[in-house]
Formats: C-alpha cells, sequence, structure tokens
C-alpha cells in the first residue's frame, strides 16, 4: 500500500470501528489520522482493540494487517485482536 492508500483505509477503519471504540479513543485516532501519524493510530488501535476485548470482522482485521505490514508494523500488534 502507498501513503494514500493506507490514509483512505485507515479512516475507514476508524469509521467502521466508530461505534466500538470508546469516545475518547476515537477522538485520539482521529487526531492522529489528522496529522499523518499512520503508525502511531495503527498500533493504537490494536493495542484498544487487544485491550478491550472488541471483537472484529475479518475484513476488518484484513485491513488493519494490510496498513500495519505497509507501515513495519511488529505483528504481534494485531496478534491478541478478537475476530468474529
Amino acid at each position: 500500500m502507498d501513503i494514500e492508500q493506507i490514509d483512505s483505509c485507515l479512516k475507514d477503519l476508524a469509521h467502521l470501528l466508530r461505534e466500538k471504540l470508546p469516545d475518547a479513543a476515537n477522538e485520539t485516532l482521529t487526531d492522529l489520522l489528522r496529522v499523518r501519524e499512520y503508525k502511531v493510530a495503527t498500533e493504537i488501535l490494536c493495542d484498544l482493540l487487544s485491550e478491550q476485548d472488541i471483537h472484529i470482522s475479518e475484513d476488518i482485521f484484513d485491513k488493519i494487517v494490510r496498513a500495519g505490514q505497509s507501515l513495519g508494523i511488529d505483528s504481534s500488534y494485531w496478534q491478541g485482536i478478537q475476530r468474529t
């Protein structure tokens, strides 16, 4: 993925997960994406999903993995995410 595809993917993920995440987390992710801190936003998203035991679809999980791999994030970030 190039940087514009990553931007689009992460904004899409933030929108899809908005109802599952706490308001403060949504604000943090929005702020990070606005300033193009994609790696930090993805790491925080993975941590939130794992720590709060939020289950996501395989499609959403695949998007997180693709973005994470493109950003060079270690796979340990998404290994604890629960899928439905």
